[in-house]
């Protein structure tokens, strides 16, 4: 069970994203309209989450993770993309907005259950209407919004 650096969650089990660490593992789920999607937001076709290996830093660090209108998810770390997977949704990209919960809350470091607790500190949050894409994300890294 990860813990929760920022979720758009409810009570820990369903969430319509969730951005959360489990030992050195970064872990990302969205909830899309694939198979498996009302059993906790899994994030993709299969309905595992995207985890990264050893790419918790124990000292301050800048994470972002997109997902654009071609359905690609991406995870960059410190202003390096680390992982990016396409997620073969059916149907129209606004499709996983549609199956988003209308009555989960957005948390920080932990979920609305105060069950999954992220024991470090944010300095700084975003949540964008869009994707970023890898130049805005360079400069808001290089700019150092995340100090």
């Amino acid at each position: 069970m990860p813990a929760r650096m920022l979720s758009y969650g409810g009570d820990g089990k369903a969430a319509n994203f969730m951005l959360g660490q489990e030992n050195d593992e970064v872990v990302v789920r969205l909830r899309t309209n694939g198979p498996g999607t009302n059993e906790g937001g899994k994030l993709q076709s299969g309905g595992e989450p995207i985890q990264v290996d050893k790419q918790i830093r124990f000292t301050p660090a800048h994470y972002v993770v997109t997902y654009d209108i071609e359905q690609v998810l991406r995870l960059y770390v410190d202003g390096t993309r680390i992982r990016e997977t396409r997620l073969d949704v059916p149907g129209p990209m606004t499709a996983p907005r549609r199956n988003w919960a209308p009555d989960f809350s957005l948390n920080v470091a932990n979920e609305g259950s105060n069950d999954r607790p992220w024991l470090a500190t944010a300095y700084f949050l975003a949540v964008y209407n869009s994707a970023l894409d890898a130049t805005e994300m360079q400069e808001y890294y290089a700019t150092g919004v995340a100090q």
